[in-house]
């Protein structure tokens, strides 16, 4: 005797053969990507700059008497008795030791390696020296005392500038480092009575102290971009420009949307002869440019990154 198949069974059968064929087609299915679209790679870029930053010393002082330190670098900083008080609370340190940090920052490899761009808004600066100075006394996190001030000494060049002025820096949310001009300070004369020439001034603040000169105050404001492509991008990379006759650092940042064109823009003479200097990693191989151009207003430049060691990388910082 022959079964029937009812209509019911039959639609059953059909439905189940179209999920099987759908199931099938969806585990082949792969998707294509854009050959030309930035691949996103996590990267230990800045490790790099973390290892190679200028190293931090550690000074131990009596908070109760006039204390001098020297840096390894040069810098001569005297601190007046009882200089501090607690941040927190603004509670007079007249006692017992205070913990110093400092850090000297004088060539443009340092400032590259530390990220402490020369740029003031639109004013790109010459740097005779920065610091980056801090206080503690035990878990206490200090600053200077109302009407206290240090006295800071930077080693100066052979041909001492005599324009500089003392500035204090801000690092934003972003890690960009920003200068404001300290406006109860007068220009710094170069001392040249001893065998070592010294920029000598006052700071009233802790942290990023600089001195400085601004490059050029009535030069025309430059605006530029420069081009990275394939795999690197504003996760994996950090471009700067530096000038070789200047002792100034200026970082390059990435457009919102537009994470492989990055861009600069400060007072400059027109044209400035540059170098922009791109630093990558990608999967442990790192990557580099040393690009020399003739920066000029909203000029292109693309980049060509090559592989390089960081041993490599840190020579050639040190001959900019």
């Amino acid at each position: 005797m022959k079964k029937l198949i009812l209509p019911s069974a039959i639609l059953l059968l059909t439905s189940v053969i179209l999920i099987t064929v759908n199931s099938c087609k969806k585990k082949t299915e792969t998707k294509t990507e854009d050959p030309a679209a930035p691949i996103s790679t996590t990267s230990n870029v800045d490790q790099f700059f973390t290892s190679n930053a200028a190293s931090i010393q550690v000074y131990t002082i009596n908070s109760a008497t006039l204390q001098t330190i020297t840096g390894i670098k040069g810098t001569v900083i005297s601190i007046p008795k009882n200089a501090f008080v607690v941040a927190s609370t603004n509670s007079a340190v007249t006692s017992g030791t205070v913990e110093i940090s400092l850090q000297e920052i004088y060539s443009k490899k340092d400032m590259i390696l530390n990220m402490a761009q020369t740029v003031s808004g639109n004013d790109f600066l010459e740097s005779g020296g920065e610091i980056n100075i801090t206080a503690k006394q035990g878990t206490n996190t200090l600053k200077m005392a109302p009407g206290k001030k240090i006295s800071i000494s930077m080693p100066t060049p052979p041909t001492p500038s005599t324009a500089m002025r003392t500035f204090y820096g801000n690092v934003n949310t972003a890690g960009q480092m920003n200068w404001a001009l300290n406006t109860n300070s007068t220009a710094i004369v170069a001392n040249t009575s001893s065998s070592v020439s010294y920029y000598t001034f006052y700071a009233d603040s802790l942290h990023w102290i600089n001195c400085d000169a601004i490059l050029c105050m009535s030069c025309p404001l430059v605006s530029y971009s420069v081009n990275i492509s394939g795999a690197f991008d504003k996760n994996n990379t950090r471009i700067v420009t530096v000038f070789p006759s200047i002792n100034g650092m200026m970082s390059l940042y990435p457009y919102t949307n537009s994470p492989q064109t990055y861009y600069g823009s400060s007072k400059l003479p027109n044209p400035s002869n540059a170098v922009v200097v791109a630093i990558s990693e990608i999967g442990g191989q790192y990557y580099s440019a040393f690009q020399t151009l003739s920066v000029t207003p909203s000029a292109v430049y693309n980049l060509t990154m090559t592989p390089t060691t960081t041993a490599q990388i840190v020579t050639q910082l040190n001959a900019l």
